[in-house]
């Protein structure tokens, strides 16, 4: 009787003994995997927090960080007081240019460190730009347009250096094949960035 009562309190203390080795282990691999967010990431083991974005950005050419600067915030010291819509065309066009100048710059500086290096381009804040605008319809529409440009162009630049990444880690054989496909993001870059140019050029004046 005691031998029967034995054998299954035995088998419930394996299966006790093995759940208990896996919730360790699980629990040590969460722990191992680094915590990413807004930029940031946690290593557990180090207890520090680094931001990539400033490291990113530390590690410029004084000219890069003078355009990044102006995007994230120097703008607002270049807005007049005037709150009419032409008035910012002037503020919205130098942050487009810096816009489309650093992410030119980054996927150069991406084939050129076989896809380890590139500038974390900061987006242009085109609501504050116009704050304080009474946008009319048609203002709105282009002003739209503008907005779907960027988020065209920030979606294909991230592409492009997801595709140099695995040029800069493939070996001969597979990198033309691979430069096709950035050739090919290029040629879609190049095309968002003559909309951009002509609402600039030819629609916004008009407003």
């Amino acid at each position: 009787m005691a031998k029967k009562i034995l054998i299954p309190l035995f088998i419930l203390a394996i299966l006790l003994i093995g759940g208990g080795a896996y919730l360790i282990y699980t629990a040590n691999q969460s722990n191992s995997k680094k915590e990413t967010k807004s930029g940031y990431i946690r290593d557990p083991e180090l207890g520090e927090q680094t931001d990539f974005e400033k490291e990113n950005f530390d590690k410029q050419t004084p000219e890069v960080q003078e355009k990044m600067t102006f995007i994230k915030a120097a703008y607002k010291s270049y807005i007049p007081n005037d709150e009419s819509f032409n008035s910012r065309i002037d503020v919205l066009k130098q942050c487009t240019v810096n816009y489309l100048d650093l992410s030119k710059e980054s996927r150069s500086m991406m084939m050129e460190s076989l896809g380890e290096d590139n500038i974390m381009v900061p987006d242009c804040d085109v609501d504050g730009m116009l704050q304080g605008v009474e946008l009319n319809s048609s203002q709105k529409e282009y002003v739209d347009m503008l907005r779907d440009h960027f988020a065209s162009y920030s979606e294909q630049q991230t592409v492009y250096e997801e595709q140099a990444k695995e040029w800069g880690a493939a070996d001969m054989a597979a990198r033309p094949d691979i430069q096709d496909e950035l050739d090919n993001v290029e040629y879609r870059l190049s095309y968002i960035e003559d909309g951009m140019a002509e609402l600039f050029n030819k629609f916004f004046p008009m407003l």
